[in-house]
């Protein structure tokens, strides 16, 4: 199910990663008249993961940063209107005149 339970009350800022989870949960669930504490937890533990891994990234951007790009490093381009990441799959690096690129839903 939803986390919200189809109530889509707004959406919580990120947690402070010394928050008790479950306590943030129960706040949220009497404050919107939710349900499923497990499933808010949840969702608020994949928020803490998710600013973590935008921590991680925009620190190895920096580190990069004016670096030289040579043959066979990976890079990714961000689509500058939709913020998706700009991939190229397998099958399309191996076919010859492969020159598309997509904009993939899940980067």
């Amino acid at each position: 199910g939803l986390w919200d339970g189809g109530r889509t009350p707004p959406f919580p800022p990120v947690p402070d990663e010394h928050a008790n989870l479950d306590e943030v949960a129960a706040a949220m669930c009497t404050e919107h008249a939710l349900e499923d504490a497990d499933a808010v937890r949840d969702m608020l533990h994949r928020l803490v993961l998710a600013g973590d891994e935008a921590s991680g990234n925009e620190a190895e951007n920096e580190r990069q940063q004016g670096k030289i790009i040579r043959y066979g490093d990976v890079i990714e381009l961000e689509h500058v209107s939709t913020g998706r990441v700009v991939t190229l799959t397998k099958n399309q690096a191996h076919e010859r005149a492969a020159k598309r690129l997509e904009c993939a839903e899940l980067g």
